[in-house]
């Protein structure tokens, strides 16, 4: 028997105690955060799978993990010596756990579910499910309860960006705030995602693996703003600069008491989907808060970057490209000396080029690097032990970023080893005008990226092809690589596009057993003209790295096509040729010659 089904059996035994007859144990933490710290990663402790995103249900009879399609390798891999079942929730046929759980109970049974780590929107909506078939809910800490060797918190200082880097005071965020708390007809509002918090008050924090947040809340309203976090992680600097600020600092664990406390009547907005269930219920009971149920302000606020982001995200993107540079300098001359590496070493030696720039934090995601056949596994992450050995051939792609002090990198370059198949040259090609279609778009304000989305899929749907993710991404400054609420592709992505928006620009193509695509540049908008007609809008790209010109089948691009790669090209050339050193600019220069 596997640890994991031992483990399960215990957590089974704790269920016939308390009544329960399911347990269900998604991928979360107390502030529905993408990426979640150690200390949370309960569904891997019970499972074994540790890809970023699945969800685990435990009923008497069986153990099942869903995940996506990206992870379905991993997860064979990972559950192959326990009894949990692998389901596919990427194909049609699969049931959604939570319609699962409803068909396998009977009326009068009670599932459970810690209400820390589901958020109050999927709460809600589970309570509707099961309540057509009577069947109840439990918010309950049982199965966290049961991890005996739980990981302490990351215990990493928090730090404080001056305006030089972030261009806004918090004194200025917080008028901005009270100002578009007032237009949605409320007189405060509660924080609980990470980034938020973090962005509010100018402050930084490593609690997650490449995300510089911290746990934290925060409350606004006209009279007070309140940060809930660990004031052990505080300098006295930070704590009298946030005192002359009008900040109160408390504990993060009194934000629960805080909102039971409030003694004002007082409509107060809360993010469904990014508030967790626990801190709503406390919230609604208390009867002298009416709450607003809505979008946070702050996600938007921190979407606009204002000139000094711009600026600083620029020189963020230089470096990045530097490091980059001096990396591929090195993995050709290795090459060239017939020396191979795995993916996984190269994502390691790739950190450590990132590490070598003075203004390096973290990376910003763990780095995909994969190799052949492994880059059509969208989102692959190669791992100690099982990662590819490249050749001299073939396509490497390579996904990955860093975290800077003056901002957030994220770039995706597929690059050519050796010898390229007809068919390798043709779908890179694909891509590389795909990117290049939407990079040069010009849009009339209002317009949202689900409507430009056509833009980028238009190259591969006159060829009867397609990828199956979204085209572009948010970014934060110095946060999150994946930032809403605006993006490319989704279908329920109603929001326009504004300027000092930053957005990937990714699109890709991936043949399962044989290779994968991708090409990314990260822009912003900027204004471009008015007329008549209304205001319109164009991007600038913000990437300074070299595409591959080897990879091209170039009579595949038109002439505009082609300016528009040489002028990119002489830009980087421009950007970055001073900051690499003597083999790294020779290689450079060697990537960024003009194609005819």
């Amino acid at each position: 028997m596997s640890i994991y089904d031992e483990r399960i059996n215990s957590l089974r035994r704790l269920m016939r105690e308390k009544g329960i007859a399911a347990f269900i144990i998604p991928t979360g933490d107390p502030h529905m955060s993408e990426y979640i710290p150690e200390s949370w990663k309960l569904r891997a402790w019970y499972s074994g799978f540790t890809g970023s995103a699945g969800t685990l249900v435990v009923t008497e009879q069986q153990a099942g993990l869903w995940t996506d399609g990206r992870y379905y390798t991993q997860a064979q891999q990972q559950l192959a010596d326990s009894k949990i079942t692998l389901f596919r929730a990427s194909e049609p046929d699969c049931p959604p756990p939570a319609a699962y759980v409803k068909d396998s109970l009977n009326a009068g049974d009670t599932a459970a579910v810690d209400g820390r780590t589901q958020s109050a929107d999927t709460i809600k909506r589970l309570k509707k499910l099961f309540a057509q078939k009577q069947i109840n809910l439990l918010d309950s800490d049982a199965a966290m309860n049961l991890w005996s060797d739980r990981p302490r918190d990351n215990c990493q200082n928090i730090f404080a960006l001056d305006e030089s880097t972030i261009g806004c005071s918090t004194v200025q965020k917080l008028l901005q705030l009270r100002e578009r708390i007032a237009e949605k007809q409320a007189d405060g509002v509660f924080l609980s995602r990470l980034d938020e918090t973090a962005w509010l008050f100018n402050l930084r924090g490593g609690d997650i693996a490449c995300n510089p947040v911290f746990f934290s809340y925060a409350f606004v309203d006209a009279e007070q703003a309140v940060l809930f976090a660990n004031i052990e992680k505080i300098d006295e600097a930070i704590k009298q600069q946030l005192k002359n600020q009008g900040v109160s600092l408390k504990k993060y664990e009194d934000a629960q008491g805080f909102l039971a406390g409030i003694k004002k009547p007082q409509t107060v907005i809360f993010d469904p989907r990014g508030t967790n269930s626990r801190i709503m219920e406390t919230a609604q009971s208390n009867t002298l808060l009416k709450i607003k149920e809505c979008e946070s302000p702050v996600m938007l606020m921190k979407a606009v970057k204002n000139p000094v982001e711009i600026k600083n995200i620029y020189e963020a993107f230089r470096v990045d490209a530097a490091a980059q540079c001096e990396f591929y300098t090195w993995l050709f001359a290795e090459l060239e000396q017939g020396n191979t590496y795995d993916e996984y070493y190269l994502a390691q030696k790739l950190t450590a080029f990132r590490c070598e720039q003075e203004s390096y934090i973290t990376d910003s995601f763990e780095p995909i690097i994969g190799y052949a056949e492994n880059a059509a596994v969208i989102h692959y992450s190669p791992q100690q032990g099982t990662a590819k050995t490249i050749a001299k051939k073939g396509l490497l792609l390579n996904d990955s970023g860093g975290q800077y002090r003056f901002g957030t990198t994220d770039t995706t370059r597929t690059t050519a080893l050796g010898e390229l198949t007809a068919e390798e040259k043709h779908d890179f090609t694909l891509c590389l005008k795909a990117m290049i279609a939407l990079s040069r778009a010009k849009f009339k304000k209002g317009t949202t990226g689900e409507q430009l989305d056509i833009l980028a899929r238009r190259p591969f749907w006159e060829k009867g092809m397609d990828y199956r993710h979204g085209t572009g991404h948010g970014v934060g400054f110095l946060l999150n690589v994946h930032e809403g609420p605006h993006g490319f592709g989704a279908a329920t992505n109603k929001t326009p596009l504004e300027v000092g928006m930053v957005v990937t620009v990714e699109p890709g193509f991936y043949k399962e057993g044989s290779h994968g695509i991708r090409i990314e540049n990260v822009v912003h908008v900027v204004p471009d003209q008015k007329t008549e007609y209304g205001e319109f809008y164009r991007f600038d790209t913000f990437t300074v790295m070299p595409i591959d010109t080897n990879c091209i089948e170039t009579q595949m691009l038109d002439t505009e096509e082609k300016e528009w790669l040489n002028n990119y090209h002489k830009r980087v050339w421009e950007q970055v040729s001073p900051l690499v050193g003597e083999k790294a600019k020779e290689w450079l220069g060697s990537k960024t010659q003009p194609i005819k």
